[in-house]
């Protein structure tokens, strides 16, 4: 089978991701629940890799090695996000849905379709080194696979330290400082965007491998500036009051970093 254009696969992964996104919207339009959205975003980006995967005509290895890495990760953020859809609705998405009000409808779509905008996006990396015909890893690539795993793992410690400080008796209340959180506000979101990194570095030796830069830029501006820690900060500051504040100044918002002194 011949392999499928790059400018073909983009589009049919735009297609493809707005058509999952729609018919998430149609159920939170039921639900009145748009945490969903989160869930679908990782979930276009698996689809997506692997119609690469199979349409894109490169090299087998690097085919397996990409569709691991996206199933991993899309795997665990969906589990993450369905578990929170027993709940009550996402704090960000439910402000938005009562400022929004009577047009909250037509908004949460526009919302909806943005994602899957983003989704095909960041996706080109797994599209570019899906078509890479060259039959063996590059040395780049393998240490690009290292070091997603070492993100992977620490996105995924970052997360059970926050779980399990949350759900302890001494947690109750107050501000996570424990582990990875002493040193950085989001250690979770760096090691995501580092995880976005070590893809665009396995994918830069393939041919249009600079293309594959914009998607971590494009999980930094998002990470740092649009849904990531502005609406995080916004809802600790909302429920932590002085205490989050006094940790804020200890401690660094992203990147890990010693703590300037005791956020106690």
């Amino acid at each position: 089978m011949n392999p499928t254009p790059l400018q073909q696969l983009f589009l049919i992964s735009l297609a493809t991701s707005a058509v999952i996104m729609l018919v998430l919207w149609a159920f939170q339009v039921r639900s009145r629940n748009a945490t969903s959205a989160d869930a679908g975003w990782a979930a276009c980006i698996v689809v997506n890799t692997l119609i690469f995967a199979a349409l894109a005509g490169g090299a087998e290895t690097r085919r397996l090695c990409l569709t691991a890495m996206a199933c991993l990760w899309g795997g665990r953020l969906i589990r993450l996000v369905l578990g929170r859809l027993r709940g009550p609705e996402d704090a960000r998405y439910a402000r938005l849905r009562s400022e929004w009000g009577a047009s909250a409808g037509p908004m949460f779509l526009g919302l909806y379709f943005l994602q899957a905008a983003v989704a095909a996006a960041v996706s080109v990396p797994y599209l570019i080194a899906a078509a890479d015909p060259a039959p063996e890893l590059r040395p780049l690539e393998t240490a690009a696979l290292l070091v997603w795993c070492a993100a992977f793992a620490g996105e995924a410690i970052a997360d059970a330290q926050l779980r399990a400080f949350k759900n302890s008796a001494a947690g109750k209340g107050r501000v996570c400082d424990a582990g990875l959180w002493r040193y950085s506000r989001h250690p979770n979101y760096f090691f995501e965007w580092v995880m976005w990194v070590a893809l665009a570095l396995f994918a830069h030796g393939s041919p249009h491998g600079h293309l594959a830069w914009g998607a971590p830029l494009i999980m930094l501006v998002f990470l740092t500036q649009v849904s990531g820690i502005p609406p995080a900060e916004e809802q600790s500051l909302r429920s932590k009051g002085d205490a989050y504040r006094r940790y804020q100044q200890a401690t660094s918002s992203f990147v890990p970093w010693p703590p300037r002194r005791s956020p106690r």
